[in-house]
């Protein structure tokens, strides 16, 4: 069975900052036939910057262009308050799911942690993914905390960019409790063999390679993807403005202003 591939894609902006419609749609048309899914307005689509308008746009634009693929709407928004208001807009969108990170703060406790993500779950009825990250959140779930919220029956993935070699012994815990993992990092792609899919940035340009990675891994193929991230400078702080600058380049969409 082929690797679920899902691309976290930009946000297309047009000159005077609202979405680019005819730019999403083309961005959904030109990976339409490698792809799985869909993310809007996650990291990759700078989805901490955008107005509330422009993520309202951006996930109904997307839903709108892929009617027959799977639509995860990110949000990333500080407070629980703030995830529960979009939750509920990507739900009347038509999003299949949702995508979202803890509360921002160091100081978030676990316990708390928990609670968030249980108060988005029981407010929505529609898939929930956990994005396990710590750049934006500024915190850490711990092992017991993303157990905890995965035994939540509509806690169905979840993108892992802790970039942590000890969530491979989490993994299968996971997986138990009914979750798809997707893989976060480009450069982890060749071993991720516990993964069943991938929602990297590399999805934008080639999710083509993503895809040969997860089926088929070698250190050459894993030499190319490294040579990519560079030539695309996906590890950069920005790499969402390289990104739009090459899609660009490939006359996808219109410009490569950035959100903010």
């Amino acid at each position: 069975m082929n690797p679920l591939i899902y691309a976290p894609l930009v946000t297309p902006l047009s000159d005077t900052g609202e979405v680019c419609v005819r730019s999403v749609r083309r961005l959904v048309d030109c990976r339409r036939d490698i792809v799985s899914g869909y993310v809007g307005c996650l990291t990759s689509g700078e989805g901490w910057r955008l107005t509330d308008e422009q993520w309202f746009a951006m996930i109904e634009a997307l839903v709108i262009a892929a009617p027959d693929h799977v639509v995860i709407a990110g949000i990333e928004r500080s407070t629980t308050e703030g995830v529960l208001e979009l939750a509920s807009a990507a739900e009347e969108l038509g999003a299949q799911g949702i995508m979202i990170t803890t509360p921002f703060g160091e100081g978030v406790s676990q316990q708390k942690m928990i609670k968030h993500y249980q108060k988005v779950h029981d407010a929505t009825g529609i898939d929930l993914y956990i994005y396990n990250e710590s750049d934006l959140s500024g915190n850490i779930m711990e092992p017991t905390t993303l157990v905890a919220i995965s035994k939540l029956p509509r806690v169905v993935g979840i993108k892992e960019s802790g970039n942590s070699d000890e969530f491979l012994a989490l993994a299968n815990i996971l997986k138990t409790n009914g979750l798809k993992i997707f893989q976060g990092w480009e450069n982890r792609l060749t071993r991720s063999g516990f993964a069943d899919g991938a929602i990297c940035s590399l999805n934008n340009l080639n999710p083509e390679i993503c895809m040969e990675a997860m089926k088929r891994p070698s250190e050459a193929i894993e030499r190319k993807i490294e040579a990519l991230c560079r030539e695309y400078r996906l590890f950069e702080d920005d790499w969402y403005r390289y990104i739009k600058r090459t899609l660009v380049e490939m006359n996808v969409i219109s410009t490569d202003l950035l959100a903010g």
